[in-house]
């Protein structure tokens, strides 16, 4: 969904407006979304959802006004230029969609009160600068090799723990796997699966016992004469009360790895080496 977007915005907000064709009537919009790196997402005014973490993307599901309708991101970056990269699919009453991106149709500019709301006047702001194209691959074969290309032999456990936004509780998720050679899956100390072959990729459909804030996915790797290595995508379904939306997120340097006992959510990790990428996706071990 992400196809065609781009990381936009220098400014501290952006906004799109979205006027419906004549002969149609807005009724839904799944949003797509993610920032670097904090972001509060809103939709005719009304906050929708807030974010503040650029390696993953939240999904969520809007019920539309039928003629007008604006969308409106409120970004910080302390560390640099805010970035938003968003993909936005509109459902029209006759069952028809359209889709648009974040690029250079949307409007960017610093902080202004009351910016989010549909009748703020936008027409003398920018438009936002382009920064990169999405499709720089996060997803990445991730190993426990350390700064020197030092790497352990034998087994190794990941873990990548996430929280997520207030009001959100995840009830389901799919994960795609694969692993040098053998692992098994964990989620929130749960096996999930396993599987013991680099060369194909499982795919874990999964119900969660109850709604779950804190998710946690854990992975033993173990491969023979050599450093084990997985990749993961993972996408979890929340329910917020309105309409289905999703968080997803891959192997890359955020997750943690260590040659102990580690699929319990209470183990401490925090000692743990942060994963280095590899490689991307479609590299041989």
């Amino acid at each position: 969904m992400f196809t065609n977007a781009t990381l936009d915005f220098t400014g501290a907000n952006g906004s799109r407006k979205f006027p419906t064709p004549a002969d149609k009537k807005a009724v839904c919009a799944e949003i797509l979304i993610t920032t670097d790196n904090d972001m509060v997402l809103y939709v005719n005014g009304n906050k929708i959802g807030t974010g503040d973490n650029y390696q993953i993307s939240l999904r969520y599901c809007v019920r539309l006004d039928p003629v007008l309708n604006v969308f409106a991101v409120r970004g910080y970056n302390q560390w640099g230029p805010t970035g938003v990269l968003a993909a936005i699919q509109i459902t029209f009453a006759d069952g028809s969609a359209t889709s648009f991106v974040t690029d250079t149709a949307w409007l960017a500019n610093a902080v202004v009160p009351g910016f989010e709301a549909p009748s703020f006047d936008d027409s003398q702001w920018p438009p936002a600068v382009i920064q990169q194209n999405a499709g720089n691959p996060p997803l990445g074969i991730i190993s426990p090799m350390d700064a020197n290309g030092n790497a352990p032999i034998g087994r190794c456990t990941f873990r990548r723990t996430f929280y997520l936004p207030n009001g959100l509780s995840a009830t389901s998720g799919i994960i795609l796997i694969s692993a040098d050679n053998d692992y098994t899956l964990y989620v929130n100390g749960k096996m999930i699966g396993s599987g013991n072959n680099w060369q194909s990729v499982q795919c874990w459909v999964f119900d969660l016992p109850q709604p779950l804030t804190d998710l946690l996915i854990a992975v033993y790797a173990k491969t023979d004469g050599g450093q084990a290595g997985i990749i993961v995508a993972a996408r979890f379904d929340m329910h917020d009360y309105k309409c289905s939306s999703s968080i997803t997120l891959v192997s890359d340097a955020s997750w943690k790895y260590s040659t102990v006992e580690f699929e319990q959510p209470g183990f401490d990790d925090s000692a743990w080496a942060t994963a280095t990428i590899e490689g991307p996706y479609g590299k041989s071990p």
